[in-house]
């Protein structure tokens, strides 16, 4: 399941509430972005690890807490940490394989 977040303080909030989530930072204006939605969209449907999306037009913030410099960028936390990152267009293995290893870790 995918959700949208809209303040930063929704944004932290996910991230402390959950053992394990992801968080895909986007912008409307992004092609990559765009690109990357089916990939992101399956993911979120076929794992039981929540998904977050963040415009980061919306929530500028986002930036600065999660130390991203461009999108599409996918943060997976664990317990509150930054675990692992996938930046520009990635493979749908490549981010299980980050989300098992941040689960493990």
């Amino acid at each position: 399941m995918m959700n949208s977040l809209h303040t930063i303080e929704e944004v932290k909030q996910a991230v402390t509430e959950h053992d394990v989530v992801v968080l895909d930072l986007y912008a409307t204006w992004c092609v990559p972005c765009q690109q990357m939605l089916p990939v992101v969209g399956e993911l979120a449907e076929t794992l039981s690890v929540p998904f977050y999306k963040v415009d980061i037009d919306e929530v500028p913030e986002v930036k600065e807490f999660t130390g991203a410099k461009a999108v599409p960028m996918l943060l997976i936390y664990k317990q509150g940490k930054k675990r692992e990152f996938a930046f520009g267009i990635t493979e749908k293995s490549k981010i299980e394989s980050k989300l098992n290893r941040a689960s493990r870790s």
